[in-house]
């Protein structure tokens, strides 16, 4: 098990008891939070010194009393002066927030401030005793420093990379005595001389010239002006991203994928479905996106796509004839998985799911909070344009984040959907408003029943925040391997219960059976398995019939 139960018959008054020091903590740490805000404000400091100074000269004192969040008046103004500020709401501390905080009698409890502000009785001191003045030295300097070496010098530019002998030997070889090459020769001077995959071979010749042939002296022209020097990550992305683009968009990554479909043996079977051919490369875009577009923002860049496993995925696919053993974005099987659970729930084959289609997913797994959340375009903002409908893409992305939460991708979804008040910090109230739904959903299947207690102070132990039951995003990313635990006991029922009544026996098998692959992979395996075999059983009972 997981977590012990405790029952609240065993506890009975004790956890009352418990539950008042909570809340008297957690009001007392809210105070002290306001206090040490108000504190370390500019204008509060201000205010200190003139009281301080005031009562040093005996004078007599007139403040008008300051609030945190307004912008103070000077003291040394008249009050007729004085204009009130604005009523604007206070912003929430961004290192302070409320939350459950664990109490332990023999254990004290961690400092609020690591460097906590000035004392009152400090300031006062600053304010009273003067400091004293620095003597001047005796000894004076005797020479003077050298002076700094020019490093810089204007209208010289670094000397571009040309062309090494090996490879002017290997690109005459290659264009031969005619010194031309049609498109589809070219394709031995993308791999061989500028050492990226085949399948960008025709966008590269497309880029350097517009006829049907190329020169050799166009060829070198082309290659000392762009690709000298650069190394096959920046020439595959120069050949993906339009000209004069610093990014790679969606549109970019459509002709490749239409030159996979038409040449990758491990895919002439689409042939003929030009409806599917569509759908797989959608999705392969998608799963691209979502991986390398950091930002979410639409695009690739160049330090995107050099930190991405995008390049290394193409040069696998142009060693592999078997499309599914590159599951890197573009496995068949996974696509497979991914466009059925979508149809599964898209009843009315609209292509737009409903929240009430949507909750249907994995037998009503996710809780209702949870879908309004997401559906609160919280984890994401929706691509679809129909309002309260959620698109292919938006479930694709939601598919992804939700079969394996070790990225940091679905990390920061799950993280945005827990956050109620969208600070970067996942309280314990927050957790426990999540946490009702799901024992509610306990209760009713008549399951053992774990206290919220139990499960935080088992969170706080996993991953061990810097402030006590407040987690961040870092927290979960250094603990990546129980952040699927984390999220599922407050999202996903299933497999909160699965979890719950695991076999480490049968955990360790898996681990040791498949050491590469990703919790995505692994659900595409099982995933693709049982509709393989339910597709087989439709068959079968059609051909009976």
């Amino acid at each position: 098990m997981m977590f012990e139960t405790n029952y609240p018959n065993e506890r009975g008054a004790k956890q009352i008891q418990h539950a008042n020091h909570i809340r008297y903590s957690l009001a007392k740490r809210k105070m002290d939070d306001l206090f040490l805000k108000w504190i370390t404000l500019p204008n509060t400091d201000e205010l200190l010194k003139k009281v301080l100074s005031d009562l040093s000269q005996r004078k007599e004192l007139s403040i008008i009393s300051p609030t945190p969040f307004f912008s103070a008046p000077r003291l040394s103004q008249p009050v007729s002066n004085l204009q009130k500020s604005p009523q604007t709401p206070p912003r929430s501390p961004q290192d302070y927030d409320k939350g459950y905080r664990r109490i332990h009698e023999n254990e004290k409890s961690p400092p609020l401030h690591e460097s906590p502000p000035k004392l009152i009785f400090e300031v006062e001191q600053q304010q009273i005793i003067p400091a004293a003045k620095p003597q001047k030295s005796a000894v004076q300097p005797t020479s003077t420093p050298s002076p700094i070496q020019q490093f810089y010098f204007p209208g010289l530019s670094k000397a571009k990379a040309d062309i090494s002998e090996v490879q002017l030997k290997l690109i005459s070889e290659i264009f031969g005595p005619s010194d031309t090459l049609s498109c589809k020769d070219f394709e031995q001077v993308t791999t061989k001389v500028c050492g990226i995959p085949k399948y960008l071979s025709k966008l590269l010749f497309a880029k350097i010239e517009t006829k049907t042939t190329i020169t050799k002296a166009t060829f070198l022209q082309f290659f000392r002006g762009e690709f000298a020097g650069k190394k096959p990550k920046e020439r595959a992305f120069f050949s993906l991203k339009k000209k004069n683009a610093a990014f790679i968009d969606s549109d970019d990554l459509k002709p490749l994928l239409k030159i996979l479909l038409e040449t990758h043996p491990g895919l002439e079977f689409l042939g003929g479905t030009p409806e599917f051919q569509e759908r797989y490369a959608e999705t392969v875009i998608i799963r691209i996106f979502y991986s390398a577009d950091t930002n979410d923002d639409g695009k690739i860049s160049a330090r995107e796509f050099a930190c991405s496993q995008f390049f290394e995925a193409l040069c696998h696919l142009e060693r592999e004839d078997d499309i599914n053993k590159v599951r890197a974005f573009f496995s068949y099987e996974h696509f497979y998985v991914i466009y059925c659970k979508f149809w599964e729930l898209d009843t009315d084959h609209d292509f737009l799911l409903s929240k009430e289609d949507f909750s249907r997913y994995a037998g009503y797994t996710l809780s209702k909070r949870v879908v309004d959340r997401i559906f609160g375009q919280i984890g994401r903002k929706f691509r679809s344009k129909v309002e309260g409908k959620m698109n292919y893409e938006d479930f694709a992305w939601f598919l992804l984040s939700e079969e394996d939460k070790m990225t940091n991708r679905s990390i920061d979804y799950w993280f945005r959907v827990l956050d109620l008040d969208d600070n970067g910090i996942v309280t314990g109230f927050e957790l426990e408003y999540f946490y009702q739904e799901q024992r509610q959903r306990l209760e009713y299947l008549n399951h053992e029943l774990v206290l919220f207690e139990d499960v935080l102070c088992q969170m706080a132990d996993m991953f061990k925040p810097e402030k006590e039951l407040l987690f961040r995003t870092a927290d979960l990313r250094a603990e990546r391997t129980l952040a699927p635990t984390f999220f599922n006991v407050f999202t996903n029922l299933n497999k909160f219960v699965a979890y719950e009544q695991r076999d480490p026996f049968v955990l360790k098998n898996e681990g040791t059976e498949f050491p590469d692959y990703s919790d995505w992979d692994k659900f595409a395996q099982s995933e693709y398995a049982r509709l393989a075999l339910e597709e087989e059983h439709q068959e079968n009972q059609f051909e009976l019939e």
